[in-house]
């Protein structure tokens, strides 16, 4: 259960699961190089990793030259591996043992530039020891050897969790938390150019308003501004008002647990909580105890709960987490990602773009009518939801 929370914790700090899930092919990053050079740019990689069980190395990453993502391959000979593509920008890279698209332990994220690097990989764990050629690396090694000592702390408190310590509270882990991302925020601020801010700011649209985003944005030289991040930057600013208090609730029908369709509109006339959350998210299923005894409490004064999981793509441990945690008592659906042929996500149906949810946990309170009229994100808004359901139902 634990397993993979801690791997997503490692490699981002805060981001749903189905954000890093799928390589994000579309996500590159503005040009290094003037309006007189050749559009087309190559990057060569050497590399050396020592295993034993595997023969070959993947690297997947969003190519704009040729305007698509690419999976290429290299044999292990000898300890060494090489690879060579083309990009016109810097683009975001992600190195694995095995050819899936998952992002795990066998996972590592670097950053390739139209220029030759060199690279040494070292398993359990599976990272990078030492990168060289690619400025956007050096910058973000920078950054993540600041963080160190902080995604330690994390660490060790998950690693309790994983040997049964269940009575510590998650709560313990917000400071460390609050620590990282304030090493992000003075990242941007310090390197408003740089591809690593554009990237980070994709995983913070939920944790900063949207003025502070549009601040992040005009930071930006118009090259960054106008590459896949900045418009997708750009584009978020009017989703920030998405599943807000004060706003209809966006509905929706999908298949829940126990095969049948459930939709905002089939509960009108009752409260609805939607709960936002997934197996693998740790203080998400720590949550449930509390959420049961609220059921109880206010379920026959009209209170229903609709949990939306992001378990599209592992729906066995989705159901075994509802059995586990004995919170069948409600309703459970999915948050409708599909992959199509091409292996491309399709969000269109998504439940959490409906309501802009970025982060787990987060809960949604919906009115009689409709209405949305509270957003609890993270462990923080537990409270706080606790005492508008009592000053509605007591």
């Amino acid at each position: 259960m634990y397993k993979q929370l801690n791997i997503l914790f490692l490699i981002r700090d805060f981001v749903t699961e189905s954000f890093l899930r799928f390589f994000l092919f579309a996500l590159c990053t503005y040009p290094l190089f003037g309006k007189g050079q050749s559009l087309t740019k190559e990057f060569y990689i050497n590399g050396s990793v020592i295993t034993e069980n595997q023969d070959k190395v993947y690297l997947s990453y969003y190519s704009n030259t040729l305007q698509k993502g690419v999976t290429d391959s290299s044999k292990i000979i000898d300890g060494q591996f090489f690879f060579k593509g083309s990009t016109t920008d810097p683009a975001v890279a992600f190195v694995k043992l095995t050819r899936d698209r998952i992002v795990d332990d066998k996972t590592v994220i670097i950053f390739i530039e139209p220029t030759e690097m060199n690279i040494k990989l070292t398993t359990n764990p599976f990272e990078v020891f030492l990168m060289s050629g690619s400025k956007t690396q050096l910058e973000y090694d920078s950054l993540n050897k600041k963080k160190k000592l902080l995604r330690e702390k994390c660490k060790q408190i998950i690693t309790a969790f994983e040997n049964g310590d269940e009575n510590r509270d998650v709560k313990i882990m917000e400071p460390y938390y609050e620590g990282l991302r304030q090493l992000d925020y003075n990242f941007f601020a310090s390197h408003p150019h740089s591809f690593a801010t554009g990237y980070l700011l994709q995983f913070y649209y939920k944790h900063l308003s949207a003025d502070t985003l549009r601040k992040y944005y005009y930071n930006m030289d118009s090259a960054l501004r106008s590459s896949i991040y900045g418009t997708r930057l750009k584009e978020v600013f009017p989703k920030l008002k998405l599943g807000l208090a004060g706003i209809p609730a966006p509905d929706f029908a999908s298949m829940s647990y126990t095969n049948e369709i459930i939709s905002i509109s089939s509960f009108q006339g009752r409260y609805i909580l939607l709960d936002f959350w997934a197996d693998w998210c740790l203080p998400c299923r720590k949550n449930f105890p509390g959420l049961i005894k609220l059921y109880n409490k206010y379920h026959g004064k009209g209170l229903e709960i609709i949990g939306v999981a992001d378990n599209d793509f592992k729906q066995e441990q989705w159901k075994k987490a509802i059995e586990k945690d004995k919170v069948g008592i409600w309703h459970h659906v999915l948050r409708g990602l599909q992959e199509n042929e091409l292996g491309e996500i399709d969000k269109s149906k998504s439940i959490n773009e409906q309501y802009n949810v970025n982060l787990l946990p987060t809960k949604i309170l919906i009115d009689k009518s409709g209405l949305i009229i509270g957003r609890y994100e993270g462990i923080e808004g537990d409270e706080a939801l606790e005492k508008k359901l009592k000053s509605i139902f007591e």
